[in-house]
């Protein structure tokens, strides 16, 4: 992959990761650190095992299971 491409793949995580930092703080409240913890662990498990075929399939596949292991970060913050 060229420089352009590596940045865009290295940048997606950060791409999901900023707009469900609030989204992931207020369902912590709501519903405690533990259920929103374990579905953001089980959710990034899932795309980083899938993560390997993407790469072989399609750069955008790939920036897209980045993408979405960015938006299953979630800021655990209670109280």
């Amino acid at each position: 992959w060229d420089s352009s491409t590596r940045g865009r793949i290295l940048g997606s995580f950060l791409y999901g990761y900023i707009p469900t930092t609030m989204v992931g703080g207020i369902i912590s409240n709501n519903y405690g650190a533990k259920l929103p913890f374990m579905i953001a662990v089980y959710g990034n498990i899932i795309f980083h095992l899938l993560c390997p075929t993407a790469a072989q399939v399609h750069t955008e596949l790939f920036f897209a299971c980045r993408f979405i292991q960015g938006m299953f970060v979630v800021k655990s913050v209670v109280g």
